[in-house]
This record gives structure tokens, C-alpha cells and sequence, in this order.
């Protein structure tokens, strides 16, 4: 009988794909520990050596770690974000709330990322609702961005806001005499494609476009999460910080 390993690489990619898998299926550890999943990735590569429930739990907070920093320097480079919140109930009236944050990046395309879920064992009241997202544990408190006093920061900018020049004047009244945009155009692409045409047009943009008309990102949250919550792997997918 013969057996072969992986070289390093493709031992790696075949990992991060495994967790990539996990992460964006919302799968619960046990998956490997499934007969036909480990005969389906038998079938594909002979020889893979799927990781233990154990292992592939390092590995995804491992990999957790990662995202996590990405998301707070992306935040952290952009001016002005939406927030949106929605909330989910399981059949046995276990309440939870997730926020997520709206911007446009620096390549001027919408970005949208999960600032965190939790249990809310409270009645779903506007004041409830505030005061969990501003308690010390928040989804602020788990990106290590400070996004109200962003918020407060720029409200305050408004207020003391100039009047128009007359250069800006004199760009609004351009664009206005512009045809207007296709229905199928990307505004986002037009934008960005104009910003020295436009300048003061294209800073106003990035201020607003992002802001989503539902809040359907986020309920996207509890789609496929709601499924493994009522199948009792919530357990396996709960780490130790509320956020």
C-alpha cells in the first residue's frame, strides 16, 4: 500500500478553501466527521487529510483573527459609513440582533461587512435597541472602530459647514445640464470616472451612495445561520465574546 502527502502549498490552499467552505456555508464543525462529505473529498483529492473538529476550529478563529483585522483597517480608511440592524427570532423565542456597516472603499466599490450578533433577550424597543449597540460590548467594541463618535464627528462638520463657493455652483449647474444616467449604468463606476470632472459632486457620493434602501444585507445574516441555530449546532458556532 502507498501513501502520499501534499506538498505545503496545496495542503494550504486546500485548507483555506476548507475554511473559506465553513465561513461562507455557515457549516457547523461536525461537517467533517460526515460519511458522505469525507467520501466526497476523498473522491476529489485521495490525498487530503481533512482536519479534526478540533483543528478546524483553530483554524477558523484563526482565520476569524484575519478577517477581523482587515475589516477594522478598511474601516478605519473611510470617512463616512451606514449602519443597519435588524433582528431574528428562533421558534423557541430566542432573540438576536446584528449590525453591519455600508461604506464605499478606496477603489470606490460598495463594501458591507458584519460588525456583530448577539443574544437580545430584551423586548425589541428603539430604546432597547440603542442601548445595546451602545453598551460596552458593542459591534464598535469588537472592530476597534469607533463609530458613533465618527458619526458624531461628521454631524458636527455639517453643522459648521461653509456656504457653496462659486466654483461648486458652477459644477452642480454642469452636472445638471448633463444627460442623465441609463438605468442600467453604475453609478458607483460613473463616479469614479468623473471625479475630476465633478470633484466636490464625487466627495458628496461617497458619502451617500452606499447607504442600502432595506435592510436586506443584514438579514442576509440569519438566513442560513437561522437554519444551524434551529438544528442545535448553535453551540458549536458560539464563541466566548458576545460580538
Amino acid at each position: 500500500m502507498y501513501t502520499f502527502s501534499l506538498p505545503g502549498n496545496r495542503k494550504q490552499d486546500l485548507d483555506d478553501c476548507f475554511v473559506n467552505f465553513i465561513f461562507k456555508d455557515s457549516q457547523p464543525f461536525s461537517v467533517v466527521e460526515d460519511v458522505g462529505f469525507k467520501e466526497l473529498v476523498a473522491k476529489l483529492d485521495p490525498t487530503y487529510a481533512l482536519p479534526t473538529r478540533k483543528a478546524l476550529k483553530n483554524m477558523v478563529v484563526a482565520k476569524y483573527e484575519e478577517e477581523r483585522e482587515k475589516a477594522k483597517a478598511e474601516i478605519q480608511g473611510v470617512e463616512t459609513v451606514s449602519l443597519t440592524a435588524d433582528m431574528w427570532t428562533s421558534i423557541n423565542m430566542d432573540s438576536y440582533l446584528a449590525v453591519t456597516c455600508h461604506f464605499v472603499n478606496k477603489n470606490d466599490q460598495l463594501s458591507t461587512h458584519l460588525l456583530g450578533t448577539r443574544n437580545f433577550p430584551r423586548t425589541h424597543t428603539a430604546a432597547h435597541i440603542a442601548a445595546e449597540i451602545k453598551s460596552p460590548a458593542p459591534a464598535a467594541a469588537s472592530t476597534g472602530v469607533d463609530l458613533w463618535r465618527l458619526l458624531d464627528h461628521e454631524a458636527h462638520r455639517a453643522r459648521h459647514m461653509q456656504s457653496a463657493t462659486a466654483n461648486a455652483i458652477v459644477e452642480v449647474n454642469r452636472y445638471l445640464a448633463d444627460p442623465p444616467l441609463e438605468r442600467t449604468d453604475d453609478a458607483l463606476t460613473y463616479w469614479a470616472t468623473h471625479n475630476t470632472v465633478y470633484p466636490n459632486l464625487y466627495e458628496l457620493s461617497k458619502h451617500f451612495l452606499f447607504i442600502p434602501a432595506s435592510s436586506m444585507p443584514c438579514e442576509r445574516v440569519f438566513s442560513k445561520p437561522g437554519e444551524i441555530v434551529l438544528s442545535g449546532a448553535e453551540d458549536e458556532m458560539t464563541s466566548s465574546s458576545p460580538w
